[in-house]
């Protein structure tokens, strides 16, 4: 029960409540919140736990079919706000979630990764997560080297986020995904023959490439770049030589 001795619970699409009468020994239920359904996401519904977090007058429960956490005003349940909607997967829901005594929102997914999420969220925070989400919004589904720019501005609003409110931009996946797409184009793009011209952008490529993941490396012609490499070493060598001998 909350500090008012009122029950909560969820049920299917429904938010319920419910306080007992000792005197007359009755229970009496109401509906708070019906959740839209058209919100739901495209997985299954998989949410191992009902947990319902309280603090400052506000709820804070994962709820499987938005696949996300949701804020939800005690006092005017109808008052709610989506926080989290970017879980894909069974795997990335999570399995149980507590309140932690820097009043952050701990949570265990089921692929054994602990996140943290900041409860006392701005609203300018949120405007700037939704910021990185638009710029990431702008990159094309099908991303090719047209898309370079929008991804090096979405990864650079990325990383000017602060880590605490990183968690509330939805959509960071697909910049993941694009980021390795546009290396598969750049790569490439290098051709068979390599010029001093590409220098630098060699150089990026192989850093852009060690910052992989395993299995993300495994998506990139790696010996197309390591020929490249050897290419270019060649290459600055017979400069140096010619700068050497002027």
């Amino acid at each position: 029960p909350d500090v008012d001795n009122k029950y909560w619970f969820i049920f299917s699409e429904t938010l319920m409540s419910f306080t007992y009468d000792r005197d007359t020994n009755k229970f009496n239920f109401k509906v708070e919140l019906e959740f839209d359904r058209t919100t739901q996401w495209d997985g299954a519904r998989t949410t191992r736990t009902r947990d319902i977090i309280f603090k400052d007058g506000y709820m804070y429960f994962c709820f499987d079919k938005i696949g996300g956490f949701v804020k939800v005003n005690k006092e005017n349940p109808k008052d709610y706000v989506q926080l989290l909607s970017n879980f894909k997967n069974i795997n990335e829901i999570p399995i149980v979630y507590v309140l932690g005594e820097d009043g952050d929102l701990y949570y265990l997914t089921g692929d054994t990764n602990l996140y943290v999420l900041n409860l006392d969220v701005t609203e300018e925070e949120l405007a700037q997560a939704q910021a990185v989400q638009d710029a990431i919004s702008l990159i094309s589904d099908t991303v090719t080297l047209a898309d370079r720019d929008a991804i090096n501005a979405a990864r650079q609003a990325w990383d000017a986020l602060a880590p605490a409110n990183q968690p509330y931009v939805n959509n960071y996946q697909k910049l993941v995904d694009a980021e390795v797409e546009l290396l598969k184009y750049r790569v490439d793009a290098l051709g068979e023959t390599i010029t001093l011209d590409q220098e630098q952008e060699l150089k990026d490529i192989g850093n852009d490439y060690r910052a992989l993941k395993l299995s993300q490396r495994m998506q990139i012609n790696y010996l197309k770049v390591s020929k490249a490499e050897s290419q270019m070493s060649i290459l600055v060598a017979g400069r140096l030589v010619e700068q050497i001998d002027a």
